[in-house]
């Protein structure tokens, strides 16, 4: 029951996005998508007059009920509430692994790769994991697990169904071990997909891996220029061969599968295009969903500078862009862009205390990036799974949130906390602004998207 005396405001993390009929859409980046609220459009004036406002009580609210509604989402807060506060909370708990407190770990069974993407940061100089290395990987988990509510593996690469023997072989260890200790054990793979047919797939989900990311980058022209293999033959066709045999002969709910685009000028010019071709790839199939990014310079010299050159590369304004058309066209599951507006879900991995990447030769580091730099490990993983972290690299990406004017007036701030990439600060510790999340010029696309596609997300508030 709340107190007729209790003043409250709003949030000063609430984004507002409004449907094509007129209703609100509201979402809160400090409780995330338990704040999903949709609001009648009868009652939109009503609800913007509460959200402009400085002080609040129940005189404001025609029903208590409602007020109780939007307190719980965190959209309303109390008055005294020091929100600043409230999210530096939110980030050590994201930092520590909290609430779920998983080992989370990044496994690269090889760094060689079928493909040679136009865009690819890796050199692809070293390959699979040997016997040696698959135990001290596996003695590493075990020593580690007992601090832990679960296990987490993410299968990366290269690409990691050319190393499918060490896949399988961990992961039957990774699971009794699991079974034995009595804790939870999940596992993803970020793959190209040209060898994940339904055959593949079904083997895989024997072995637990249920969440995959593949790439189709537009139609089939522009996917073929950049998405090559190494014998130069272009890959669209397999690719989309394998997912429509997924769709037909697999029959098990228990996976997923996200579609990724990294979109280009080119790729942007026709977003119309691409994106309808993949909502009638996918819409048909809750078990599939959509991801927007776009091709970013991450280093390497497999052809990002002809695309540099090119003035191919593009900015945050043209992926709202995207996401704009993407709401008027599209009908389909973002499942991954909703894991990132969860509090912290663009923060990047390599920030928090939970999580490792392992490289195919045995080496614990913080990210997959910079794979060919020694600077950048934090030691080698003996055979009996022990490892001498060294903890001045370690820090360099586990550190003190830094917010700077910028991130203090961004109602997002509470899905990265400025965390989106900590590499940054790697040279500078101070730097107080670095990269902003994809998902902040697109949320509110992405707000119509998910209540398009899952209706079911959003609790209505039917009078206010």
């Amino acid at each position: 029951m709340i107190k007729t005396c209790s003043l409250y405001k709003p949030s000063k993390f609430n984004i507002v996005s409004e449907t094509d009929s007129g209703d609100l859409l509201i979402f809160n980046s400090y409780t995330g998508l338990s704040s999903f609220t949709k609001v009648h459009k009868d009652y939109k004036k009503k609800m913007n007059e509460i959200l402009s406002s400085n002080v609040l009580s129940i005189s404001n609210f025609e029903l208590e009920s409602s007020l109780t509604q939007l307190l719980i989402a965190g959209v309303i807060v109390p008055q005294e509430d020091d929100e600043m506060r409230k999210i530096e909370s939110k980030y050590f708990e994201v930092v520590t692994g909290s609430p779920s407190n998983y080992l989370q770990l990044i496994i690269l069974p090889t760094e060689k790769c079928n493909f040679k993407c136009s865009y690819c940061y890796e050199s692809f100089t070293k390959s699979h994991l040997t016997l040696e290395r698959e135990e001290a990987i596996f003695n590493f988990a075990s020593r580690l697990l007992k601090g832990y509510a679960g296990l987490s593996i993410n299968w990366f690469g290269g690409e990691p169904l050319i190393a499918m023997d060490s896949i399988e072989r961990l992961s039957i260890r990774f699971i009794e071990l699991c079974k034995r200790m009595k804790k939870p054990y999940t596992s993803v793979m970020t793959t190209n997909g040209y060898l994940l047919d339904s055959n593949k797939l079904r083997d895989l989900l024997k072995l637990r891996v249920v969440d995959f990311q593949i790439t189709l980058d537009g139609l089939k022209d522009t996917h073929d220029r950049y998405r090559r293999t190494i014998n130069n033959e272009g890959t669209f066709d397999r690719i989309v061969a394998n997912i429509k045999d997924i769709k037909i002969n697999v029959k098990s709910q228990l996976f997923h599968i996200s579609i990724r685009t990294n979109y280009t000028r080119e790729l942007y010019e026709s977003r119309s295009e691409c994106l309808a071709f993949i909502n009638d790839l996918i819409s048909d199939d809750s078990r599939f969903s959509m991801y927007i990014r776009s091709v970013g310079d991450q280093g390497g010299d497999n052809g990002i500078c002809e695309i540099k050159n090119d003035a191919q590369l593009i900015d945050g304004d043209k992926m709202g862009a995207i996401a704009e058309m993407a709401s008027k066209v599209n009908n389909v599951q973002i499942n991954a862009h909703l894991t990132m507006i969860q509090p912290g879900g663009s923060m990047c991995y390599a920030g928090k205390s939970n999580h490792f990447v392992i490289d195919s030769q045995g080496i614990l580091r913080k990210c997959t990036h910079f794979l060919d730099n020694p600077s950048f490990s934090l030691g080698r993983i003996e055979p009996d799974g022990r490892v001498k972290i060294d903890k001045n690299i370690e820090s360099k990406f586990i550190s003190r949130m830094i917010l700077g004017d910028k991130c203090l007036k961004c109602n997002l701030i509470g899905v990265c906390f400025n965390r989106v990439c900590p590499i940054g600060r790697y040279a500078d510790d101070e730097m107080s602004e670095a990269a902003c999340p994809f998902e902040k010029d697109m949320v509110n696309y992405l707000l119509i998207l998910a209540e398009k596609s899952n209706p079911a997300l959003f609790a209505d508030l039917y009078q206010v």
